[in-house]
């Protein structure tokens, strides 16, 4: 039993720090489109929202041209605005999100980031008259 004891300080020492170590850095560059969502899905169902939006935010700098894949990252961002019940934050970020669809661009805008924007706007209103 002493020699378990001995040894309790330097097994919390070691496990404390694997547990500090981070990740490597994320490579941006290397992704594709399409590997972007898939990456930062990921991050968001496991909770890792900062990694998530990351990816997201990203993806809007490297296509800032790809005004249709561009929504759906807008979307997803403002998404987790709203998991993340930062409603104040997520109802700016669907609103701007719906202006877009009011531009002429918006002939060439996937159609579902509308609706569902439009949904969960609908959602949080109704919260808010309900507290």
């Amino acid at each position: 039993m002493k020699i378990f004891t001995k040894f309790v300080p330097v097994i919390m020492i070691i496990l404390f720090a694997s547990a500090c170590k981070s990740a490597p850095p994320i490579n941006y560059d290397s992704l594709n489109k399409a590997e972007f969502f898939q990456k930062a899905q990921e991050a968001s169902n496991k909770g890792d929202y900062e990694i998530a939006l990351g990816y997201y935010n990203h993806f809007l700098a490297k296509y800032p041209d790809d005004i249709q894949k561009g929504i759906e990252a807008d979307y997803e961002i403002a998404f987790i605005a709203y998991k993340q019940h930062d409603y104040k934050k997520a109802n700016r970020l669907f609103t701007d999100i719906l202006d877009k669809y009011s531009t002429d661009a918006s002939q060439v805008l996937p159609a579902w980031p509308k609706v569902l924007s439009q949904k969960i706007l609908k959602e949080m209103k109704e919260m808010k008259e309900k507290h």
